[in-house]
């Protein structure tokens, strides 16, 4: 198995949660925030590290043990086998989803006469390579991703001030605490996303640093999409933040300071990078555990039936990104923060249950 830093481990998980964040969050927030909505992403964050501790003490119970094999532990073969299946599921239905709002976008807004399934083949074509390569590449191609990613984030936070009307912030708490805490729930299961660490942290040099290195991958995410939300009602306001499509694209096609302008094929290009690194995490991890639990010696035919799945089926999950961008908005939540969170806490009851005491690592 290979082994990755602590550092790789915090810039996959900063690239893993903003990359499909940024597109949604300012506007799901400020759907049901409205002018409050940078407050329900920062109460997320908070939501976040709690998921976070979680997961850590979870995995540091059983450090050289992804989910899938202490399940079997903790909840016995047939039980643990069944919970193995449901987590592989919700992975595979998570790339499809990431697939289907990558095409999306590229449709939409670069390549409207190209058909779907050419974005989905060279995206998966992308990932594929890096998965046949290892985690490590992987973690080597985002630590490079990462610095043009932070720096496209910079621009779209700093530019935009010179357009930003900050009295469109206030007053806070205008619907009322009760909606600014309804804001909270769809950024925390993109936040538990950080969940992917119960099958990365045995694949780190130091599981016992995870902690801390997820805190500083959450926390930079959470500054940084706190940030993006801020700035989107500042520059366009609540009530319009909620009905754009992808808000950061305005927002870098809002740039027009010292001559600054079409910005935003500069960040799109960010984008596509960050959204490959994180295809390319969840098919390892899929490829990984579908080994693992079915017992095989091979992974070279799972991942050619994933790569398969992943070109046709996210062309037939929705009519068209509205579709999509109302079951995101209504179902994901629950459906993400029940393996995300709700699953894991128990385990970790159960572990604590049954004695299995966190291991310390030197």
């Amino acid at each position: 198995m290979q082994k990755i830093s602590g550092t790789q481990i915090t810039t996959i998980l900063i690239i893993f949660l903003v990359v499909t964040a940024v597109l949604s969050i300012p506007g799901f927030a400020a759907n049901k925030a409205n002018e409050s909505a940078w407050i329900s992403v920062l109460l997320s964050v908070m939501v976040g590290l709690v998921e976070l501790g979680i997961v850590y003490n979870l995995g540091m119970r059983f450090p050289q043990k992804t989910l899938t094999q202490y399940s079997e532990i903790l909840l016995g073969k047939i039980l643990g086998k069944m919970l193995s299946f449901g987590y592989i599921a919700f992975l595979i239905f998570m790339s499809f989803f990431v697939v289907s709002a990558f095409t999306d976008f590229i449709t939409i807004h670069l390549m409207p006469e190209t058909p779907r399934i050419v974005f989905n083949f060279f995206l998966t074509l992308l990932a594929a390579y890096a998965v046949f390569q290892g985690l490590e590449v992987i973690a080597r191609i985002a630590q490079f991703v990462l610095p043009l990613g932070l720096l496209g984030l910079s621009f779209l936070i700093l530019f935009p001030l010179f357009n930003a009307d900050f009295s469109q912030l206030l007053p806070f708490f205008d619907k009322g605490i009760p909606a600014v805490l309804s804001g909270v729930i769809l950024p925390a299961a993109l936040f538990g996303e950080l969940a992917v660490l119960t099958f990365l942290l045995p694949m780190t040099n130091k599981p016992q640093e995870v902690f801390k290195n997820g805190a500083y991958g959450l926390l930079t995410a959470g500054f940084f999409l706190t940030a993006v939300t801020t700035v989107t009602i500042a520059v366009f306001g609540p009530e319009q933040t909620q009905i754009l499509l992808f808000p950061f694209l305005h927002l870098a096609k809002s740039i027009k300071v010292m001559g600054i302008q079409r910005l935003e094929y500069f960040v799109i290009f960010i984008w596509v990078s960050g959204i490959v690194v994180k295809i390319a995490v969840l098919y390892y991890i899929e490829c990984f555990t579908i080994v693992k639990v079915l017992a095989l010696k091979d992974k070279k035919l799972v991942m050619m039936i994933l790569g398969i799945l992943q070109v046709i089926v996210p062309n037939y999950m929705f009519k068209n990104s509205f579709e999509s961008g109302m079951f995101f908005a209504t179902y994901w939540a629950p459906f993400a923060l029940l393996f995300e969170l709700a699953i894991p806490l128990l385990l970790l009851l159960l572990a604590v249950i049954k004695g299995k005491k966190v291991r310390r690592l030197n």
